[in-house]
């Protein structure tokens, strides 16, 4: 029978390590909470976590501080959380590039806020009213179209290089340090195009400094609706989407991911968020924590092999 009272002493231990944890969970949060955005102030990863931080505070009772730790494409925002404990209040609001699948397993996923599609912008004199006249030029000028991008491995930068590879044209890449200098350098005529967020381009759009040829998305955009998707301009099956989301370190407790699941899914449905969202281009989009972890593997695995095929390597 001693085989029983070191079972049953086993279990003990373990219900009573669990006591701690199961607490921490109750009262969670009970202190300040970091927000790593592995991007550059401004951008739509921060105003996101921004939005959505100023609704956290008024329902959890906590600060919710934004630290923005841009390098590498996110790659070194994300590492910073990954590294961190796992007890929740360490979080990381990224996009797509953040996340890659060597990276995926050091993170829990807690939710996906948002995944609009990118606008093809050209410079005013740039003789392309579509997508298929921006081949068509490539084609007849291999290596004069310069694109810009927020840096390597960025959605920017992947979506021109599916561009590049599915249309079967020599377009030059031109990495930044963010989506701001790429678009003061494409009104200023350095770059001929970008492939960028729709809210960082609009106000350039409606002021004439720049022109939107294309959407990423497989249908069309409904703040655009005029505007051709690439696959509909010669490029069948081309979609580039980006991702907006909250996640924790790996081994964060699963009571503290459903709280914060919740909470951001309540929050994502009020009239005023849901307005703020739109104005940046994007739905609200929500959903499980599980939802959003295979969205994250399935997107990685598509743009991993992308960068593969184009020999990207983000330093």
């Amino acid at each position: 029978m001693g085989w029983i009272r070191r079972f049953a002493a086993m279990l003990g231990g373990i219900a009573i390590a669990a006591i701690p944890e199961l607490a921490s969970a109750q009262d969670y949060p009970n202190k300040a909470i970091r927000v790593v955005v592995p991007f550059p102030p401004g951008g739509g990863t921060d105003v996101l976590a921004r939005i959505l931080g100023e609704k956290l505070v008024a329902n959890l009772g906590q600060a919710f501080v934004v630290e923005n730790r841009p390098g590498a494409a996110g790659l070194v925002g994300a590492e910073l959380v990954a590294k961190a404990p796992a007890d929740g209040y360490t979080l990381l609001m990224t996009a797509l590039g953040g996340i890659t699948p060597e990276t995926v397993d050091a993170f829990a996923p807690i939710v996906l806020i948002a995944a609009p599609p990118n606008v093809v912008v050209v410079h005013p004199d740039v003789t392309a009213s579509s997508v298929r006249d921006l081949i068509a030029l490539a084609k007849a000028q291999p290596a004069k179209l310069n694109y810009g991008s927020s840096g390597a491995g960025s959605l920017s930068h992947l979506s021109g290089e599916l561009l590049k590879s599915s249309a079967k044209v020599d377009i030059v890449h031109v990495p930044y340090k963010g989506m701001g200098q790429v678009l003061g350098d494409l009104i200023g005529g350095h770059v001929q195009f970008a492939i960028a967020p729709l809210a960082a381009v609009n106000p350039h759009i409606k002021g004439g400094k720049m022109r939107a040829v294309g959407v990423t998305s497989a249908t069309r955009y409904p703040p655009l609706p005029d505007v051709p998707t690439i696959a509909e301009s010669g490029v069948p099956g081309y979609e580039a989407i980006n991702w907006f989301g909250l996640l924790a370190p790996a081994g964060v407790d699963r009571a503290i991911v459903q709280r914060l699941n919740a909470e951001v899914n309540r929050i994502l449905q009020l009239p005023d968020v849901r307005e703020k969202l739109v104005n940046l281009g994007t739905d609200p989009v929500g959903g499980s924590a599980d939802e959003f972890g295979r969205y994250i593997r399935a997107d990685t695995v598509k743009w991993a092999r992308v960068m593969k095929e184009a020999g990207i390597q983000v330093q």
